[in-house]
C-alpha cells in the first residue's frame, strides 16, 4: 500500500506542475479580461447573496446554492492547504493565494453562468446541472463530459466521503485503533450524514444554511481574536509576506529567482485546491437555484471564491505566520501544522473546543456537498441509477473512510488536479460565449424576469434523447 501512496504521490507532483498551474493562472486573467473584470461586481454579488430572494422555478434559493457551494470549499483544505503552501513555498505563498483568489472570482462566475444557463430539467422533474452538460451542450463534446464525470465521480467518493471521514476520525482520536468511541462516533457522523442528504439537494441545502454560516462567522471570529492577541506580529507578518511574495532570492538556498517562482506555484495551486475555482464542481448546485438569471446566480456564486481565497486562506497563513513568530521555538513544517493551529486556539478561552466544533464542521460540511455532486454526476452516466442507492453507496463511503483509512493528502491533490483539467480546458474553449452572455447582461440592468433564455432549461423530451445511459 506504501508504494502506490508513493506512486500517487509522484503523479500528484506531475499533474500539479508548473504547466497545469501557469495555464490555470492564464486562464484566470483570461476569463477576468474577456468578463471585462466582473470583480468590480463582487459586491452587488454579496448584496444580491444576502437578500436571498427567489425568482424562476428550481429547488432552492440563490443564498442556500452559495451555502452549498461554499460547503465544499471552506474545509481543511483551507488550513492544511494554505500550512502547506507556507511550508513548500514559503509564507509569500500566502500573497498569491489572495491574488489568485482575486482573479479566480471571474472564472467561479463564468463556470456558474455556464451551468445555470445549460442546466437541464429531468423528467420526474428535478433540475440539475453541472460542467458535464455543459461540456455536452454547448461544447457539443460529450466524450469529454464522461471523461470529467467519472473523475468526478471518483473525487466525490474516495475524496469528500472516505478521505474526509479518515481525516475526521484521525483527527479526533490521533491513532488507528479501533475503540467503542470511535464505533459510537462512525454511528453519529454516518446517521447525521444520511439525515442531511436522505432529499437530495433540498434537505443538504437545509443543513448547508445553517452549518456554513456558523462555521465560517466562528472561524473568522477565532482567527482575528487569534490576530489581536497577536497584533504585534502582523505587521512583521505582513512585510515578511509581500516581501517573500516578490524575492528574487532563495529563502534557504538554491539559486536567484527560485523563492519567487516556487511562491507563486504552491500560492497558485493551494489557492485552486481551496476555491476549486475552474473545476465546476461548486457550481453544481446553481443549477438547482431560484435566481432572476443565469447572471444573477453566477455574481451570487463568484462572491464565494472571494470569502474562501481572500478571507479564510488569507487568515489562516496570517495565524500561522504570526503564531510562528510569537513562538520562534516552533516553526511551521508538515509535522507542526496541527500543533500551530492547537496552540494559535489555546490562547482563546475554550481554545480547543473551537478548534475541534470548527474543523469538524469544515470536513462534515465538505462531506455533504460532495453528497450532491456525486449523486448528480452518478445519474448523469447511469439515468436509471435510483436516488436511494446512490445516497447510501455515498454514506458507506463515510465507513470505507474509517475501516481504510486513506493516509495520503497527496492523493486527494491528484485527483483534484485531474477533474480540473477538462473544467478548465471547457472554460477556455467557451470564453467567446462568456463574454457575449456578459456584455448581454451588463448592458441590460433591467432583465425581464420573465425572460429566461431558452437554453437555460432543455426540453425533457431533448434531455432524454441525448442523455446517456451506460
Amino acid at each position: 500500500m506504501e508504494k502506490l501512496y508513493v506512486f500517487l504521490s509522484f503523479l500528484d507532483s506531475l499533474v500539479w506542475g508548473y504547466p497545469l498551474i501557469i495555464f490555470i493562472f492564464c486562464l484566470h486573467i483570461y476569463i477576468t479580461f474577456r468578463t471585462r473584470f466582473v470583480q468590480r461586481k463582487l459586491f452587488k454579488g454579496i448584496k444580491l447573496s444576502l437578500k436571498n430572494k427567489s425568482y424562476t422555478e428550481g429547488h432552492i434559493s440563490p443564498f442556500a446554492a452559495l451555502c452549498t457551494d461554499l460547503s465544499g470549499t471552506v474545509a481543511m483544505g483551507n488550513v492544511l492547504g494554505v500550512a502547506y503552501g507556507i511550508v513548500l513555498g514559503g509564507v509569500g505563498s500566502i500573497f498569491w493565494i489572495c491574488l489568485t483568489g482575486i482573479l479566480g472570482v471571474a472564472t467561479k462566475y463564468a463556470e456558474s453562468l455556464l451551468t445555470v444557463k445549460y442546466k437541464v430539467k429531468n423528467q420526474d422533474g428535478t433540475i440539475v446541472g453541472g460542467m458535464m452538460y455543459v461540456m455536452e451542450h454547448a461544447l457539443k463534446k460529450k466524450w469529454l463530459a464522461i471523461i470529467y464525470t467519472i473523475l468526478v465521480c471518483i473525487t466525490c467518493f474516495m475524496m469528500y466521503g472516505a478521505f474526509q471521514s479518515s481525516e475526521l476520525f484521525l483527527f479526533c482520536f490521533k491513532v488507528k485503533s479501533w475503540s467503542l468511541e470511535l464505533i459510537l462516533l462512525l454511528i453519529v457522523v454516518s446517521s447525521m450524514l444520511a439525515c442531511c442528504i436522505h432529499k437530495g439537494i433540498k434537505s443538504i441545502s437545509k443543513a448547508c444554511v445553517i452549518i456554513v454560516p456558523f462555521m465560517i462567522i466562528l472561524y473568522v471570529l477565532s482567527c482575528l481574536t487569534i490576530l489581536m492577541i497577536n497584533i504585534k506580529y502582523l505587521l512583521p507578518a505582513i512585510s515578511s509576506i509581500f516581501t517573500q511574495a516578490f524575492s528574487l532570492k532563495a529563502s534557504v538556498g538554491g539559486s536567484v529567482g527560485v523563492s519567487i517562482i516556487t511562491a507563486m506555484r504552491y500560492g497558485i495551486s493551494k489557492a485552486t485546491f481551496s476555491s476549486e475555482s475552474g473545476s465546476g464542481m461548486n457550481s453544481v448546485a446553481d443549477a438547482c437555484a431560484k435566481a432572476k438569471d443565469p447572471f444573477q446566480q453566477a455574481l451570487i456564486s463568484s462572491t464565494g471564491t472571494f470569502w474562501d481565497s481572500c478571507v479564510i486562506c488569507v487568515l489562516t497563513g496570517l495565524v500561522f505566520v504570526t503564531t510562528s513568530y510569537a513562538i520562534p521555538s516552533f516553526p511551521i513544517n508538515e509535522l507542526n501544522v496541527i500543533g500551530i493551529l492547537s496552540l494559535s486556539f489555546a490562547k482563546l478561552p475554550y481554545g480547543n473546543l473551537l478548534m475541534f466544533c470548527t474543523l469538524f464542521l469544515f470536513i462534515f460540511s465538505t462531506m455533504l456537498e460532495g453528497a450532491y455532486v456525486f449523486e448528480v454526476s452518478f445519474k448523469y452516466l447511469f439515468s436509471k441509477a435510483n436516488f436511494f442507492m446512490i445516497r447510501c453507496f455515498y454514506v458507506f463511503a463515510v465507513i470505507l473512510g474509517v475501516v481504510w483509512p486513506i493516509k495520503a493528502w497527496d492523493v486527494f491533490e491528484l485527483f483534484e488536479g485531474l477533474k480540473i483539467i477538462p473544467s478548465t480546458i471547457a472554460l477556455f474553449l467557451l470564453g467567446s460565449l462568456i463574454s457575449k452572455e456578459t456584455r448581454q447582461y451588463l448592458s441590460n440592468n433591467n432583465i425581464n424576469v420573465e425572460n429566461i433564455n431558452p437554453g437555460q432549461v432543455l426540453e425533457t423530451k431533448k434531455h432524454n434523447e441525448m442523455k446517456i445511459n451506460l
